[in-house]
């Protein structure tokens, strides 16, 4: 039987050596991306707003973190990053169910009480 879809973090550091190809890639890029956007949650970059990324940072739902490998190394910016690290990801903010945090908190509060 086939896993489930869980969520995964995919956090690709571009090698700073590379970061002028970016231009050059972003349309194929974007393509890779729109291709797979059905299985994107959200995304986004980290680094200086008016320079090029630093990292592309990516949560995905998929079967394994192998599907998520092979996507991101099929997309046209690998061949800018010095590292792809990919982790299961667990929603935490927002909260999913408002409240939740709040009753966590209190439970642990309570307990160290006792």
């Amino acid at each position: 039987m086939a896993q489930p879809a869980r969520s995964y973090m995919l956090s690709c550091t571009v090698d700073p050596a590379k970061r002028e190809l970016l231009a050059d890639l972003r349309a194929a890029h974007l393509t890779h991306i729109l291709n797979h956007q059905a299985e994107i949650v959200f995304g986004g970059v980290s680094g200086a707003a008016d320079g090029p990324p630093e990292t592309i940072c990516i949560v995905v739902r998929a079967n394994s973190a192998a599907e998520v490998d092979a996507m991101a190394r099929a997309d046209p910016y690998a061949q800018t990053y010095a590292e792809i690290r990919i982790s299961e990801f667990q929603q935490r903010l927002p909260e999913k169910f408002p409240g939740q945090l709040a009753q966590v908190r209190d439970a642990l509060v309570s307990e160290a009480n006792e």
